[in-house]
């Protein structure tokens, strides 16, 4: 017989918010998974084997209302995914979520959401603190939300390939050509400098982001943007073309890779073109600075600005 948000892994709390109704998963047991245990106490799964998987067992529950699952997790320790099964469609998921996030999310299939079977969370290959500690986790519609661009968030000291931010190519869903990433990053060694390359299908086969390449401070005998002496910090924008959103977007690659040396990087964030056209229009000739939502800011702000029509990063 067919369940209706009834499974005995649901909270039948359902929350209507301004952003988004909501429907939490319970932590009080994980009943579904392999080479993986739950306390929940602590709310921590410990996974005991690579590509192993712990959540909930749904069988042929409804969530139609909903567009995505959610969760809210401690720094990640290791790389892991979030994976929804349905009883008669094809499985989804987001990719690798990487070590530092904090938030993971998957959107559910239109054809088999109707029919969800089994949502759990997969790590990758184990590290030495395979553990994942929840915070939340819930079912939410998004229709008619605007997209969340910031596509990550914590705080990863880079150090080559051994500590990059890695992104999958499902994190650039939302980007398109004219659109700036900006990288938030702090520089913590003596000097500080960032390589940005796409890993492709090959490990052995990378490339430099071409976008990178023309930015202010670009070393092209090391491939890598120089940020500054210790102390630095700031945002680095890098305008995206057609090509550099073709490459990042492309689902035969790995992984696209933010490594360096003697930095914090602490968000990457996708703004809109259209968004800075908006802020464009609305601007006054009289020095009045804006950020990217429209909000009048003064000199004391730091991050991306607009003023008399044109863009500019204060530090």
């Amino acid at each position: 017989m067919k369940k209706f948000l009834l499974s005995a892994a649901v909270i039948a709390m359902t929350a209507m918010c301004a952003q988004a109704q909501t429907l939490d998963l319970s932590l009080e047991d994980l009943p579904s998974g392999w080479n993986a245990e739950y306390d929940a106490a602590t709310k921590t799964i410990t996974y005991t084997g690579d590509w192993s998987g712990k959540g909930w067992w749904l069988e042929d529950v409804d969530y139609s209302n909903y567009t995505d699952v959610e969760f809210e997790v401690e720094p990640l320790t290791i790389q892991a995914k979030v994976v929804c099964e349905y009883v008669d469609a094809e499985s989804t998921d987001a990719g690798m979520f990487n070590i530092g996030e904090t938030k993971m999310t998957c959107a559910l299939s239109e054809e088999g959401k109707a029919h969800t079977k089994q949502i759990y969370i997969q790590c990758g290959q184990l590290t030495d603190a395979p553990t994942i500690t929840l915070v939340s986790a819930k079912l939410v519609d998004n229709s008619g939300v605007a997209p969340d661009l910031v596509i990550w968030s914590g705080e990863q000291q880079i150090d080559w390939w051994e500590n990059a931010v890695t992104l999958t190519p499902s994190k650039f869903n939302n980007l398109e050509a004219g659109d700036d990433l900006i990288i938030e990053y702090t520089v913590n060694g003596e000097y500080g400098s960032i390589k940005i390359l796409e890993v492709m299908a090959g490990w052995s086969d990378n490339k430099i982001l071409p976008a990178s390449t023309t930015l202010p401070n670009y070393q092209p005998e090391y491939d890598t943007v120089f940020l500054g002496e210790n102390g630095a910090s700031g945002q680095l924008n890098i305008p995206m073309t057609e090509e550099d959103v073709e490459i990042v977007k492309n689902p035969a690659n790995i992984q696209f890779m933010i490594t360096g040396d003697g930095v914090i990087v602490t968000k990457v964030e996708i703004v809109k073109s259209n968004a800075v056209n908006q802020i464009e229009n609305t601007t006054v000739s009289n020095g009045q600075m804006f950020n990217m939502m429209g909000m009048p800011v003064d000199s004391n702000y730091k991050g991306i600005v607009i003023k008399d029509g044109k863009k500019y990063i204060l530090r």
